[in-house]
Protein backbone atom coordinates (compact mmCIF):
# COMPACT_ATOMS: atom_id res chain seq x y z
CA UNK A 1 0.00 0.00 0.00
CA UNK A 2 1.12 3.52 -1.09
CA UNK A 3 1.05 6.15 1.33
CA UNK A 4 1.68 9.53 0.60
CA UNK A 5 1.83 12.67 3.07
CA UNK A 6 1.67 16.27 2.00
CA UNK A 7 3.12 19.21 4.24
CA UNK A 8 4.81 22.65 4.43
CA UNK A 9 6.17 24.77 7.04
CA UNK A 10 8.53 22.52 8.75
CA UNK A 11 9.96 25.20 10.56
CA UNK A 12 7.38 26.02 12.71
CA UNK A 13 7.53 23.68 15.96
CA UNK A 14 3.69 22.22 15.53
CA UNK A 15 4.98 20.40 12.32
CA UNK A 16 7.51 18.17 14.79
CA UNK A 17 4.02 16.22 15.18
CA UNK A 18 3.16 15.55 11.51
CA UNK A 19 7.33 14.84 11.52
CA UNK A 20 6.59 12.08 13.78
CA UNK A 21 3.61 10.76 12.17
CA UNK A 22 5.67 10.96 9.00
CA UNK A 23 8.06 8.24 10.56
CA UNK A 24 5.57 5.57 11.96
CA UNK A 25 4.25 5.41 8.77
CA UNK A 26 7.29 4.98 6.60
CA UNK A 27 8.28 2.37 9.74
CA UNK A 28 11.57 0.09 8.86
CA UNK A 29 10.82 -0.24 4.78
CA UNK A 30 12.69 1.89 2.49
CA UNK A 31 10.82 5.08 1.91
CA UNK A 32 10.97 7.44 -1.22
CA UNK A 33 10.76 11.19 -0.15
CA UNK A 34 10.14 13.93 -2.64
CA UNK A 35 9.94 17.41 -2.58
CA UNK A 36 7.11 19.57 -4.66
CA UNK A 37 8.35 22.97 -5.62
CA UNK A 38 5.68 25.61 -4.98
CA UNK A 39 7.22 27.65 -7.38
CA UNK A 40 10.47 27.94 -9.82
CA UNK A 41 13.86 27.24 -7.64
CA UNK A 42 16.27 26.36 -10.34
CA UNK A 43 19.52 26.31 -7.90
CA UNK A 44 17.42 24.57 -5.82
CA UNK A 45 18.41 26.28 -2.46
CA UNK A 46 14.77 25.50 -1.17
CA UNK A 47 15.55 21.71 -2.21
CA UNK A 48 19.21 21.68 -0.55
CA UNK A 49 17.29 23.36 3.08
CA UNK A 50 15.21 20.13 3.06
CA UNK A 51 17.28 17.63 2.27
CA UNK A 52 19.40 19.27 5.53
CA UNK A 53 16.29 19.10 6.94
CA UNK A 54 15.12 15.47 6.34
CA UNK A 55 18.78 14.00 7.46
CA UNK A 56 18.29 14.53 11.42
CA UNK A 57 15.77 12.19 10.48
CA UNK A 58 17.91 9.86 8.77
CA UNK A 59 15.53 10.23 5.56
CA UNK A 60 17.12 11.01 2.18
CA UNK A 61 14.93 13.92 0.48
CA UNK A 62 16.07 12.14 -3.24
CA UNK A 63 13.13 13.66 -5.50
CA UNK A 64 13.00 16.95 -6.80
CA UNK A 65 9.67 18.30 -9.03
CA UNK A 66 9.00 21.81 -10.61
CA UNK A 67 5.15 21.88 -10.99
CA UNK A 68 6.01 24.67 -13.79
CA UNK A 69 8.52 22.52 -15.42
CA UNK A 70 8.00 19.70 -17.70
CA UNK A 71 9.27 16.55 -15.87
CA UNK A 72 9.60 12.80 -16.99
Amino acid sequence: MRQLVLYSDQVIAANQQVDWYLLQLLGTITARIGYISSSSDPKRQYFTVKQQYYQQYDLELAFYVELDVANN
